[in-house]
């Protein structure tokens, strides 16, 4: 297998077994080393030295430190698992500020509008459900709809703009 890593070529192959495992060589162009994975259910890497039998011993200080790998991850699963059960719980409480978050939303979206008026591929959207300052429906539009729906209501071809929030009054228009 040939894996090009930050522009280099890192070579991978297999070598062979050891204790059920396999075996597979890298070298590391960019820091000149070598490296041996061992490849079982996860994998175990150690840099190669130039004594082969410091390298022996490096291979079966991995076998030998494996329980206390083991050990190390069956402890993190049940902190995960914890973790996991408290925010199960955590989740079914409800969000006391959200009525203070739907309302800074839609400041912040009015804001949003207001600085992409010029811009047609923004895309404006009301949210939540309703308006909290009136409680009308607020529909999802791109600013170019947008700006059309205005111009329509600006030139009476429109009575109606984003409910019933505006209504066209012709007495109020002057000419």
């Amino acid at each position: 297998m040939f894996i090009i890593f930050w522009g280099k070529l890192k070579i991978d192959f297999r070598v062979g077994e050891y204790m059920g495992f396999e075996m597979a060589l890298q070298f590391n162009s960019m820091t000149n080393q070598f490296t041996l994975s061992l490849k079982g259910s996860r994998t175990h890497s150690i840099e190669l030295g130039a004594d082969a039998f410091g390298n022996i011993t490096r291979i079966n200080n991995i076998f030998a430190n494996l329980p206390i790998t083991l050990e190390q991850t069956k402890e993190e699963l049940a902190r995960t698992e914890s973790q996991l059960e408290a925010a199960k719980v955590e989740i079914t409480k409800p969000f006391l500020l959200a009525d203070e978050l739907a309302e800074k939303e839609l400041k912040l979206a009015e804001i949003n509008t207001k600085l992409n008026i010029g811009n047609e591929t923004a895309t404006v959207e009301a949210v939540g459900e309703t308006n909290v300052a009136d409680g009308n429906a607020l529909p999802k539009m791109s600013s170019a709809d947008f700006l059309k729906n205005i111009g329509e209501f600006n030139a009476g071809k429109r009575t109606d703009f984003v409910g019933d929030s505006f209504e066209r009054d012709d007495e109020d228009i002057a000419v």
